[in-house]
């Protein structure tokens, strides 16, 4: 792709795993948000049916096996609800990153950005592309790297290390100017 203008800013990196893996777990925790409140929810209600249940069934003279097991049952799936995002969703969501991040050409070689005035153009292992400056719909700082999330609902990530602070304010008042722009996710630098 010929660029004529002279570009604002280029930069060449590799995505570490650690910087693919912060992305991936911070994108979950804010989708999942809701979903992880009612799981809790259920989960401590399943406990309390069960546990009241049990107590019932087993200060009672009469024993029914099948309430004995359903309220087993329930207990644990009331166990389960509460466990799985702060337990069993990470470990995961981790082994499932690390996976993906393996198998990936694009993260596994060398990325080569180019900023100009109106668009950005992308040299990686799965080729060349071009984006025009209209199509950012955020520019954000966060711990690791820059993230530039786009319309179309992919993300672009600049390891800090290989962008200059400077460089990276500067892109995000060309391309965003006055709009609105989330930043360091929540903390400030």
């Amino acid at each position: 792709m010929e660029q004529p203008e002279k570009a604002l800013a280029e930069t060449t990196f590799r995505v570490s795993l650690e910087e693919y893996m912060d992305f991936n777990l911070s994108r979950a925790e804010a989708l999942l948000g809701k979903k992880k409140k009612a799981f809790r929810l259920t989960g401590l209600l399943c406990l309390a049916v069960s546990l009241s249940g049990l107590v019932l069934l087993l200060a009672g003279q009469h024993k029914n096996l099948f309430l004995l097991f359903a309220a087993l049952f329930v207990l644990a799936f009331g166990a389960y609800q509460i466990l799985y995002f702060p337990l069993l969703f990470p470990w995961m969501m981790k082994r499932s990153v690390k996976e993906a991040y393996g198998q990936s050409s694009y993260l596994q070689n060398d990325v080569t950005l180019a900023f100009y005035e109106d668009c950005f153009t992308e040299a990686s292992a799965e080729g060349e592309k071009k984006t025009l400056g209209k199509e950012i719909a955020a520019f954000k700082s966060c711990p690791l790297y820059y993230q530039i999330d786009l319309k179309s609902g992919n993300s672009v990530l600049i390891p800090k290390k290989t962008l200059a602070a400077e460089d990276a304010e500067r892109l995000r008042e060309t391309y965003l100017g006055g709009r609105e722009t989330e930043q360091n996710n929540g903390t400030e630098e």
